[in-house]
């Protein structure tokens, strides 16, 4: 009559020796894994908050929640759950918010704002130069050009203090120069018999009288080209 064998009993100091070796693999993968985790339900979730521009963002970010809500309640009371089931229902969690960030991804990622934009740019016709004062005021309070229509390159000289020079024409909004920081030199396209007022921006300062006015002059007359000019001296002959 054949005896049956008896289930060996564990070597307790080969248990230990596993256990220990877990407990070790846990510390290790439980912050990366939870790191991942945030990062993960961090970027995806402030996407859609990001992007709230009315309602559907706000029922998509709700659903998400009470998803994450609902989850966290079905493990905490299920704590004899399969690993493949607790699994399964993260993936699934993580998915649905997966889906939702790509959704609003358009909405969410920044725009630069566009500054206002310049009409091209032509050969200048003229140079201001402006110096700010520490004293809150320009080194003039008129400035006279003689170009005529065309593109200015205005130069902001930094006589002391923290400035900036813009025009009060809203058509010129896209220019500003600053000292120190800069920028101190751009260029600007006026238009001839026009006055404009120039100023600092700094709170304070131009009410202390840092302002000044620009007047452009019709121009000179432009030389007649070489080939009129014979023309027309012949039909006068």
């Amino acid at each position: 009559m054949a005896t049956a064998e008896l289930p060996q009993a564990e070597d307790p100091v080969e248990r230990e020796r596993q256990e220990i070796k877990s407990r070790m693999l846990r510390a290790l993968w439980i912050p990366v894994v939870a790191v991942l985790g945030v990062g993960f339900y961090v970027l995806n979730f402030s996407r859609i908050l990001i992007s709230g521009r009315g309602n559907p963002a706000i029922v998509v970010a709700a659903l998400v929640t009470i998803l994450i809500l609902g989850g966290a309640t079905i493990v905490s009371a299920a704590p004899r759950m399969r690993t493949s089931s607790l699994v399964m229902i993260v993936a699934g969690g993580l998915g649905i918010l997966l889906a939702a960030g790509s959704v609003v991804v358009g909405h969410a990622d920044e725009h630069k704002a566009s500054g206002p934009k310049h009409p091209p740019f032509g050969p200048p016709v003229g140079t201001l130069n402006v110096t700010a004062l520490p004293s809150l005021s320009f080194d003039a309070k008129a400035f006279n050009l003689t170009g005529g229509t065309g593109t200015y390159t205005v130069n902001y000289i930094d006589g002391g203090g923290t400035h900036t020079l813009v025009f009060d024409d809203p058509s010129l909004n896209y220019f500003q120069l600053a000292v120190p920081g800069g920028p101190k030199t751009g260029q600007v396209i006026l238009t001839a018999g026009k006055t404009y007022t120039i100023y600092c921006t700094i709170p304070g300062h131009r009410q202390a009288g840092m302002q000044a006015t620009v007047t452009v002059g019709a121009g000179g007359p432009k030389p007649a080209t070489p080939g009129a000019t014979t023309a027309t001296t012949a039909a006068a002959k």
